[in-house]
């Protein structure tokens, strides 16, 4: 429930600690009118984790496997907080709660040009301290590129479809986040897949856009509940133009995607940010855009401020690794703000995957 009053003697009630000694997670109401306080979802938390990923040395497209974090409501740069078991980057799914966040699958590119696509390792880290992940368990079907940054509704983890190294598949499986074990089958999504936007979400996430394997990136966009054995159904299509590779930022009540593929050409990426209200089908609306064309982008949110981490600028064809970190508030639309950088790292312990030491295709979560 929203609160239903904004301010007490001229001060906003978000800045209110106290009220005749009391907390606002222990105060009911005020003269009647509800307080509720700031509540986080519980797939959200106060800091923003980013796991694996991968970068460009010398022209060679090389995997990591840091973890990186910030304080998620503070404009500052990432830290180091450990590493996965394996560098990867693209996961199948990624997602968690405020204690832990979950890595798994995703596909390793390592600078000798050997490529593995059909990872099918589960890492897993808790949000509250550093240290490198552990193990999970293995996905039911080991592949990368599926809805990297959801769904998650904080008990349950989906993880949907993706690239197997030969194709698109349409598999959906799950893990319960509380405990440690292997991937379950679970239903189906309306057609093969890799590289679609996903959300978080409490009862239902949405699968936005994505590739099949040939022609245009798709416009269409599904919805799940979270249940173990239906399948995705049809929710509505994306706005202006279809997407993959896009980052994703997550409310309660609604879901902004933002860049992507637009087009069959590696130069074919878009700017524009677009929403989705959860509540009800309907195509994607214009949000906003962030600061350039991008594609493979590590998106995350606490519920209310969506944070966007790094990808892939394109500009006069030409490709640039990014380590910018942006940022939204979901409520309203607008342009994405520059907040900080990430951190300058890579595998090889130099000073970074490019001149600007960013990455692209990494998973974003909030937990703690």
């Amino acid at each position: 429930m929203a609160n239903e009053i904004e301010k007490v003697n001229t001060i906003a009630i978000a800045d209110i600690e106290k009220f005749n000694g009391k907390t606002d997670d222990n105060m009911e109401k005020i003269n009647a009118f509800e307080f509720t306080g700031v509540v986080l979802p519980a797939w959200a938390g106060t800091r923003g984790v980013v796991l694996g990923g991968a970068g460009n040395i010398s022209g060679s497209t090389t995997s990591t496997s840091l973890i990186q974090y910030k304080t998620f409501t503070s404009d500052s740069a990432t830290q180091s907080f450990g590493n996965l078991n394996s560098d990867r980057d693209t996961p199948k799914g990624s997602g968690g709660n405020r204690t832990r966040v979950i890595h798994a699958g995703g596909k390793a590119d390592p600078s000798s040009g050997d490529t593995t696509h059909n990872i099918n390792i589960i890492d897993y880290i808790t949000v509250g301290s550093t240290g490198d992940g552990t193990d999970f368990g293995d996905l039911h079907t080991g592949q990368n590129a599926g809805g990297h940054d959801g769904a998650s509704n904080a008990t349950l983890l989906f993880c949907n479809g993706g690239y197997n190294g030969s194709e698109n598949l349409n598999n959906m499986e799950y893990l319960t986040i509380a405990s440690t074990g292997n991937g379950t089958d679970a239903g189906d999504l309306e057609q093969g897949q890799s590289n679609h936007a996903t959300s978080n979400g409490d009862s239902k996430y949405l699968i936005m856009g994505g590739y099949t394997g040939s022609g245009y990136p798709r416009e269409e966009v599904s919805t799940h509940t979270f249940h173990t054995s239906n399948n995705a159904s049809d929710y509505g299509n994306v706005g202006v133009y279809g997407i993959y590779g896009a980052g994703t930022a997550c409310a309660t009540d609604r879901v902004v995607v933002a860049g992507g593929f637009t087009g069959t050409s590696a130069w074919t990426v878009g700017n524009q940010m677009q929403y989705f209200p959860v509540a009800s089908s309907a195509d994607g609306l214009d949000f906003g855009d962030i600061h350039e064309a991008g594609k493979f982008l590590c998106g995350t949110s606490d519920g209310t401020r969506g944070e966007f981490y790094g990808g892939i600028e394109v500009a006069t064809g030409v490709s640039v690794v990014q380590n910018t970190i942006e940022k939204i508030t979901i409520a309203s639309t607008g342009n994405t703000t520059d907040v900080g950088d990430m951190v300058a790292q890579d595998i090889t312990g130099g000073t970074g995957f490019n001149e600007n030491g960013g990455l692209y295709g990494g998973a974003a979560q909030t937990g703690t």
